[in-house]
């Protein structure tokens, strides 16, 4: 009987610890994890440009906006200081605030929003950076990033649930990532 309780009790803390949010932890980041984040919000913003209708009055700034992380990130080095990198990715926030929400691409923008809040929270608040400048961004909180499953990354996992959106909605198939 002892046997039993030990056994259930053991699979009732697994299951509890594998259905628990993800916390990911404010400092210590590797590079790899903050590199990892800030790829997928640039593979986002490149499948986004892919769907945006070229005259659109943003599509310029995205892609600005696009630029600015690439050249931040190729710049940065692990260890390194990391405000240029928050810089660049608050620059992209930014630039989406003014999306739409009834654009056909507006899901996406939701889940590269949620990315990239995910990106900030990754990244300790630096000296450089003194406060987050958050812009009214109506696309904020309107989605919350799938949680990977046991053996996937979070980037795959977003990448899933990014493809979903996509495959939902014919449309926006030049978007797959």
């Amino acid at each position: 009987m002892k046997r039993f309780t030990a056994i259930c009790t053991g699979l009732l803390m697994w299951a509890s610890i594998l259905s628990a949010p993800m916390i990911v932890p404010v400092t210590g980041c590797t590079s790899s994890q903050i590199e990892s984040a800030v790829n997928s919000v640039i593979s986002g913003t490149e499948s986004i440009l892919k769907v945006v209708e070229p005259n659109a009055p943003y599509t310029a700034q995205l892609q600005s906006a696009l630029n600015a992380l690439v050249a931040a990130e190729a710049s940065w080095k692990g260890g390194s200081p990391v405000s240029v990198i928050e810089s660049a990715l608050a620059t992209v926030e930014a630039v989406t605030a003014v999306i739409p929400l009834t654009a056909s691409y507006s899901p996406l923008i939701d889940v590269l929003v949620a990315t990239i809040d995910a990106a900030l929270a990754l990244i300790p608040p630096s000296a450089a950076v003194s406060a987050r400048v958050v812009a009214t961004n109506p696309h904020i909180g309107r989605v919350t990033l799938a949680k990977p499953h046991l053996f996937q990354s979070r980037k795959a996992a977003i990448e899933e649930q990014w493809n979903a959106i996509v495959d939902a909605n014919p449309s926006l198939a030049a978007a797959k990532i």
